[in-house]
Formats: C-alpha cells, sequence, structure tokens
C-alpha cells in the first residue's frame, strides 16, 4: 500500500478534530449529507471533486492539501473530502483499490522515527524547546502510548495528545493544543523512543557558563591606564574605547561587564562634552567594580550571564512555606513566594516584580502585587498561593530555581493550607540549629537551599541595634542551641520588625531565609512567616495598611532616616 493510502487509512474523527476544529468538523459532516462529491484516489494523490466545481487535492501525503475555494486555511471541503474517502473505505471501496488489498494490510510501522538524531532536531526545532522537551520526560513525565493505523502520544501531565501518521515526520504530527511546532511533539518523539527502546540517548543542551577570558586582561589593563592617566589629562577617545570594550564583552558572554562599560563609557563622554550630568562617584564606582570582577578567581560567575537556562518540569507538587516583599535600589519592587518541591528535594521561589521610582512608592504598590491574581490558572492572590498545596505541570525551573511558566503552565489547588506536619515538608523542618548549621556550612552537604522552616522552643525579647540599624531577635532549639534571626531596617520590612518586637508568643515555626555572612561565615536568618495552629502568617503583608494604623515606624522615628 503506498504511503497516502496507508496514512488516509488511519484518520478517524479525533485526527480531523485535530487537523481542523470541532465546530468545522460537525459542520462537514452535516453537510456531507446532501452532497455530491466524486473521489479518484491513486497510490499518489486524491481528487475530489464537488458538485459546485471546487476541487481538493491531496498529493503524496495527507497533509500536503490545497483546495481551489478562498479559504487560505483548512476548509470544510478538505474535511469532507477525507470524511467521503473514509466512508467508502469502509463500505463500497475507492476506485483504484480493491476492498481486500484494504483489509490484507499490516499495520503500518512507526520505526522511523526512532532515526532521528540530537543534532537534526536541535537544528529543526531549536536549543530552547529541545531542552524544555527533553528535561521533562527526563523528569519522569508520564504519557500512554498507542500504535495503530497512527501513533497517539497521550501525555497525561499535561492533557494533550499528538498524533502522528505513518510516514509523517515529527514537523507534520498533530498536537490538541493546536500550536504549531510546539514541544509536546518533541515529548511526544522522546515518549516513543524511550517506548520503543526502553532507553533515550539524548543529552540537555543547558551547561554551566564559559565566557571568552581573553577579552579580561584587556578590560582590566584599559581600567589600569584611566587610573594612570588621570580624568584631567585622559585623552577624548577613552570613551569611545570603553564602548568598544562594552561590546567586546557582550559577545564575550560577560552581561554584568558590558552594562559597567557602557555607564563608563557614557560618564567620559558626558564629562568630555563638560555636561553637567557628569557623575564622579558613579564613574569611580563602575571602574573600582570591573577591576574587582576582572581580578577575582572566579571571573565567569561575577562577569554575569545575559539569560537565565530555563528548562522543563513534569508534573509536579509544590508545597506553599510563605512570601516576602523586597525593594531593590535599581528600581524594582516585588513579593517572592517560596515553595517546597518533594520531587526535586528543594525550595523554589516565584516572584512578580513592578518598577518605582523611590521605596515610598514601593510600599503602596507591594501592597498591590500581594493581592494581585496569580498564575498558572489559578484563582488566589499571591498571598494565598504562598500559604497552600498545589500541583503544577508544564512548568519551567531556572538555574538558581526560579519558577516560571508559559501558557501551557496549568496549576490546581490540592490542599489550602500546606500541613505543617505532612511527611512531605519534612526535609526543610529543623528542630535542631545544630544540625541547621551543619548542613548550611559543610561543603560537602546537601541542602535543600536558602530557606528552611525551623521550630524553636522559646524567643527571647530582641535588641535593635542602632549603628547597624538591624533588629536581632534571639531564638532556641530544644536543646537550648541558640540562633539570631536578624532583619534590617527598610521601610519594606517595617511590618516583619514589629512582628518579630511584639512577639507575645512562640510561633509553632518560623519560615526564613539563610545567607552566609562572607566574613564570619556564620549563618544569617531572616523571617518571613509565622505558622501559628496550622495557618501561615506573611509578616510583610499589608504594609500600607499596617503603617496607617500605627503611624510612623517606631524604628523609623528614632533609628532611621525619615521616609517621605
Amino acid at each position: 500500500m503506498s504511503l497516502l493510502r496507508t496514512q488516509l487509512s488511519g484518520i478517524d474523527e479525533n485526527y480531523l478534530v485535530n487537523l481542523a476544529n470541532k465546530g468545522l468538523v460537525n459542520r462537514a459532516g452535516k453537510e456531507l449529507v446532501n452532497t455530491e462529491i466524486n473521489i479518484n484516489l491513486t497510490d499518489s494523490a486524491l481528487e475530489a471533486v464537488f458538485a459546485d466545481g471546487t476541487i481538493v487535492t491531496i498529493q503524496d501525503i495527507l497533509n500536503n492539501f490545497t483546495c481551489t475555494c478562498p479559504s487560505r486555511n483548512i476548509c470544510k471541503h478538505v474535511v469532507m473530502a477525507l470524511m467521503e474517502t473514509a466512508i467508502r473505505t469502509e463500505t463500497e471501496g475507492i476506485p483504484g483499490q480493491a476492498r481486500n488489498d484494504v483489509v490484507a494490510e499490516v499495520l503500518p510501522g512507526f520505526e522511523y522515527l526512532l532515526d532521528y538524531t540530537q543534532d537534526a532536531l536541535i537544528k529543526e526545532w531549536g536549543k530552547k524547546l529541545y531542552d524544555d522537551a527533553l528535561s521533562r520526560v527526563l523528569g519522569g513525565q508520564i504519557a500512554k502510548i498507542k500504535e495503530g493505523q497512527r501513533l497517539i502520544v497521550s501525555i497525561t501531565d499535561e492533557g494533550v495528545s499528538v498524533s502522528i501518521l505513518p510516514g509523517s515526520g515529527l514537523n507534520q504530527a498533530l498536537c490538541t493544543c493546536k500550536t504549531k511546532g510546539c514541544a509536546h511533539q518533541l515529548e511526544a518523539l522522546f515518549q516513543y523512543i524511550q517506548y520503543k527502546t526502553g532507553e533515550l540517548n539524548f543529552e540537555l543542551t543547558i551547561s554551566e557558563f564559559s565566557g571568552d577570558l581573553s577579552v579580561i586582561p584587556h578590560a582590566m589593563a584599559l581600567v589600569e591606564d584611566i587610573y594612570r592617566i588621570g580624568l584631567f589629562r585622559l585623552p577624548g577617545e577613552y570613551g569611545s574605547k570603553c564602548s568598544q570594550y562594552a561590546t567586546l564583552c557582550h559577545g564575550a558572554g560577560f552581561a554584568t561587564l558590558e552594562r559597567l562599560f557602557e555607564t563608563c563609557g557614557r560618564q567620559l563622554s558626558l564629562y568630555e562634552a563638560k555636561n553637567a550630568g557628569f557623575n564622579l562617584n558613579s564613574l569611580v564606582h563602575s571602574l573600582g567594580i570591573i577591576y574587582r570582577i576582572c581580578s577575582a578567581q572566579d571571573v565567569g560567575t561575577l562577569a554575569g550571564r545575559f539569560k537565565r537556562q530555563y528548562r522543563g518540569l513534569p508534573k509536579i507538587h509544590i508545597l506553599g512555606i510563605g512570601a516576602y516583599p523586597w525593594y531593590a535600589g535599581s528600581g524594582f519592587c516585588g513579593v517572592t513566594a517560596v515553595f517546597y518541591c518533594p520531587e526535586l528535594g528543594r525550595c523554589l521561589t516565584f516572584g512578580l516584580s513592578r518598577p518605582v521610582e523611590s521605596e515610598a512608592q514601593a510600599v503602596k504598590l507591594v501592597d498591590q502585587i500581594w493581592k494581585d491574581k496569580s498564575t498558572w490558572g489559578l484563582h488566589t492572590s499571591l498571598d494565598g498561593l504562598a500559604k497552600g498545596e498545589w500541583s503544577l505541570s508544564a512548568a519551567k525551573i531556572s538555574d538558581n530555581d526560579r519558577l516560571s511558566s508559559s501558557e501551557s503552565t496549568k496549576g490546581s489547588i490540592i490542599n489550602g493550607r500546606t500541613d505543617l506536619d505532612g511527611e512531605e515538608i519534612g526535609g526543610i523542618i529543623f528542630d535542631n540549629f545544630t544540625k541547621l548549621k551543619e548542613l548550611f556550612t559543610h561543603e560537602d552537604g546537601e541542602f535543600a537551599g536558602a530557606y528552611a522552616i525551623i521550630k524553636p522552643a522559646r524567643i527571647e525579647k530582641g535588641q535593635f541595634d542602632r549603628v547597624t540599624q538591624e533588629y536581632k531577635l534571639p531564638i532556641y532549639d530544644k536543646n537550648d542551641n541558640c540562633l539570631h534571626m536578624t532583619v534590617a531596617y527598610s521601610q519594606i520590612n517595617e511590618s516583619i520588625l514589629h512582628y518579630c518586637e511584639e512577639i507575645k508568643t512562640c510561633p509553632e515555626a518560623i519560615s526564613v531565609k539563610m545567607t552566609i555572612s562572607q566574613e564570619h561565615f556564620a549563618i544569617k536568618i531572616t523571617p518571613f512567616a509565622f505558622w501559628a495552629k496550622g495557618d501561615i502568617n506573611n509578616l510583610g503583608k499589608d504594609l500600607s495598611s499596617f503603617r496607617e494604623r500605627k503611624g510612623q515606624s517606631y524604628f523609623a522615628r528614632f533609628f532611621a532616616p525619615q521616609g517621605p
């Protein structure tokens, strides 16, 4: 049987719905009853002539169709021609093909799909889609495979199905998501190869960052020249030189160095033009950072990446452990929700951010971000998202454990609140502070991330340091080991400071963010959520209304500069 005849024998209503849509298939089915079509089928072509003169031609393969009607996409005539062909195949037989030939044919094979290579897939689909699809399959994506007159791969986690007719290439596969060239087609291929061979000999292209280090010594030499010559005697072309080095750093893959050289070039150009916008502090600061980065041992990390690498995930389980607001001097504010993922064994974050002009403006905007509806098709606020238990399908994760999403990412609620005593969240709960210190500071130790849940036995009254403008709250575990929770003063942190300062009873647990002190190699712990009676209270929420109730902050009034 020819390829075209084989493909025609594999069509059914579901395939036609994938090829067109349900409405068009229903319409074609109704009109077919009162429509005369003359079908002529050969081994390489199908021609369907309608009574009104419309002609549908299908050449060599099923997807290669044309119609003389004005429609630019698949039309009812193509669907009707395929329906009529299927009906005649089942009942009367098609001219040019004996009925016995159809019955005697064995099921088609799809082994040719095993011949796809990694290079060919990357060339046709690109590294991004390739990595997204492969990482989901390697991550344990669940799929059902059915081989018959066509190959059907149903991806359970994402609720889509991919259909491939015999002899069709991967780019001719039909997906129920209706997106041309989607990652599901690649996922279906990987699932089929794994199903047939028992293994998947493909590798992710995501790799550690490696820039062109040859530009680094020249960058250092340029900075040294500027300092050696001095600003007053510096030739005018150095502004252009800095701009050129920005271009070189871009080509080498160093995003941070590119931005710094752009700043230096702009400032030197302003100085040369005697423009009042020249800022000496900005120039000196940027030159100093460039030199420190270039002098560092780990230049690749400090010099910055242009883009985070993301990989796709299969369906995962996430448990909210709280969220916290933040403000960056670069002009952005936002709220970051923190989750624990049992499948990955570590914490993930998801943040919403907005540009602002000042921290005072950020205080008002952060309140709105808390209330904004979250993504993933969930009708809840970011505050609610950070307190509950969810499942998430077709998500993406960056190389620094940040969750991202696409149109296909969908979430569903499991429980409105995370169970503190549940076994799944036990990997990040600590009631022994010594164990926490060892895990977090040991070089070879594995730890869930920079977030944890601690269970204190008691809490003592804290103290505010007027010099460092930090509030330190001593907490003790059941073995009387002590840690100090530290909250630095800022307008964004005022409500967190007051929660800590006015705490009356010891919470069941506290969600904390942890960093390492570079000077003393000690843990610095910042709280962002208290657990009480199984509920999570995000400490940084409702800051604007808090300030209106409390008036100007106690900490701001006595120890910090007055805010606008």
